[in-house]
């Protein structure tokens, strides 16, 4: 029994010390071949797309020049917009919280990033617009000078110099 109960101990030991080897081997192993790796998946996928079929799996592409067969170009497109979304929600929370900081709309598919001191167009012929901004804010570590509003605020404040919930003299 006791024996019985070391070997149980014993062999659990065992196994993980194997398979964090073998995990440390393959990491070593891709690190120093990284380049051919690289190399071998960009000619697979060449090779894949002269073939008209998908860069992830076998099947034929959904339209000719494609990338993907029709499965996985839905879930890549499931996938951008989960992403996106993430992203936005992460930048508001940042920036004051999910709700227009002029007239607190709170509906998230109306909000957008506003330019607190007015220089918007010449920030976005630097950065682009949409998700690039998001994206450039959380790598430059969100600066400041941004503010979340919804886009009627956000437009009447770019085109008439002030929004009408807060009226002409705010």
């Amino acid at each position: 029994m006791i024996r019985h109960n070391l070997l149980l101990e014993y062999l659990p030991t065992v196994a993980q010390e194997r398979i964090d080897t073998e995990r440390a081997y393959g990491r070593r192993h891709y690190r120093d071949n990284r380049d051919r790796a690289l190399y071998n998946k960009r000619l697979y996928t060449h090779r894949q797309l002269l073939k008209g079929l998908c860069v992830l799996c076998p099947k034929k592409a959904w339209r000719e020049g494609a990338r993907h067969c029709e499965k996985h170009r839905k879930d890549m497109h499931r996938f951008n917009h989960e992403s996106s979304d993430r992203l936005k929600l992460e930048i508001f929370d940042h920036y004051g919280g999910r709700f227009c900081k002029c007239c607190k709309v709170d509906l998230i598919e109306f909000l957008s990033v506003h330019h607190a001191n007015g220089d918007g167009a010449r920030h976005r012929r630097e950065v682009l617009q949409g998700k690039r901004l998001y994206q450039w804010l959380r790598r430059n570590k969100f600066p400041p000078g941004f503010e979340v509003m919804c886009m009627n605020c956000n437009f009447a404040l770019g085109h008439f110099g002030y929004c009408p919930h807060a009226g002409k003299g705010a």
